[in-house]
């Protein structure tokens, strides 16, 4: 199973930024996104925001959290690759309301060395 997806296709994943290198999320609140857009990924990725270098970062694994709209509680999936293939079922159920959480990020960075990076949040409408 490949931990990347196509580069050319930017449409069919969600981006976790990575800032100068120091691990955060890009505006350190929640995105918001459309569900239908949501529902849609296929893939997540770490990019390196306003960064001149070409750096790469591999998810090695995320704890994701669905709750709200069609959600009773918190539910908890994980992936373990940039593939979001395993929270598909939860993902599916999402509709404008729920709260989607990336949380416990982790990732290989270009040192070869696995990382713990600052998560995202989205509130789909």
């Amino acid at each position: 199973m490949a931990n990347t997806a196509p580069i050319n296709d930017h449409s069919n994943y969600l981006t976790i930024s990575v800032n100068n290198s120091e691990p955060c999320i890009s505006d350190q609140s929640d995105e918001k996104m459309l569900a239908s857009v949501f529902k849609k990924q296929d893939y997540c990725r770490v990019e390196l925001k306003d960064f001149v270098f070409d750096v790469t970062f591999k998810i090695v694994s995320a704890d994701v959290y669905f709750t709200g709209t069609n959600f009773n509680g918190v539910n908890k999936g994980q992936i373990t690759s940039a593939s979001l293939k395993p929270i598909k079922t939860y993902m599916d159920r999402c509709a404008a309301g729920t709260i989607v959480m990336f949380d416990n990020v982790k990732v290989l960075d270009p040192n070869n060395e696995i990382r713990t990076i600052q998560g995202a949040s989205y509130v789909l409408f």
